[in-house]
């Protein structure tokens, strides 16, 4: 059974890509064809989240937590660094192991 942390997490990442989804609505299709990539692991982000228990060691659980930090577009643009478009739950994996080396440095 997931923490209660861990589904308020699940929570604001859903919020937040609401509210990412909404503002994509204002956006010319050329901006919508430039951040494609971007929208693509958002979407992806997003539904590992709804179906996928991830381990998330406490230290990365706080700081996706923050409120002054947006959990979804941390995650995306960790992930939009690694080398293939291709999503799978190892590159959540990866992005939060180097949330977890950022907060222990």
């Amino acid at each position: 059974m997931a923490s209660k942390e861990y589904q308020k997490l699940k929570e604001k990442i859903k919020k937040e890509y609401n509210d990412f989804a909404v503002s994509i609505e204002k956006l010319d299709k050329r901006t919508i064809i430039e951040k494609a990539k971007e929208i693509y692991i958002m979407q992806e982000v997003k539904m590992v989240f709804e179906t996928e228990n991830i381990f998330i060691p406490k230290e990365a659980l706080s700081f996706l937590m923050n409120d002054d930090i947006n959990a979804i577009k941390e995650l995306t643009e960790i992930i939009l660094d690694a080398e293939s478009v291709e999503f799978y739950c190892e590159n959540m994996e990866m992005a939060i192991e180097e949330i977890q080396m950022k907060m222990e440095s």
